[in-house]
Order: structure tokens, then sequence, then C-alpha cells
């Protein structure tokens, strides 16, 4: 019983280390939702459509540092910068 319990008190242990809980999870998903749309559009019109949604992925997400995160909105940045470069 006493290694039972050893072995799951690791096991949570190991889980909370990992840090991505399934609300983290899916605030992720929707950020990255938010990404493909915004990498879609060509013009600020469009993109003026996202920002409300990104605005609303970002909150969700700003409660403590994730890489994940970060990465994705990089990419986003780097998207904003191309549909709103002149033509």
């Amino acid at each position: 019983m006493k290694k039972l319990m050893f072995v799951l008190s690791i096991a949570l242990a190991a889980g909370s280390l990992t840090g991505c809980s399934k609300k983290e999870d899916a605030s992720l998903g929707k950020l990255a939702a938010v990404k493909e749309k915004i990498c879609a559009c060509k013009d600020q019109a469009c993109m003026s459509g996202v920002l409300p949604e990104l605005a609303e992925a970002r909150l969700a997400l700003a409660q403590k540092e994730n890489p994940k995160a970060d990465e994705l909105n990089k990419a986003i940045q780097d998207c904003q910068f191309k549909a709103m470069a002149p033509k």
C-alpha cells in the first residue's frame, strides 16, 4: 500500500510539474485557431474582425508563462505584420 501511495504521489507531482491543465490546453487550442484565422487574413480589415477573439484567447493564457503560447503569439505577430504591410 505504501508503494502504491508513493507511486501515485510521484505521478501527481510529475503531472503538476508539466503545468498544462485541461483548461490551459483548451486555451492554447483557441489561440492556435485564432492564429490560423489571422494568418489567413490578407488585409487589416480582415484582421480587425479577428482581434476580439485574439484578445479573449490571450487573456485566458495571461495568468502564467507558457512557452507554447509565446511561440503562437510570435507567429501571430508575424502574420499581423504581413497583413498590414503595404502592398
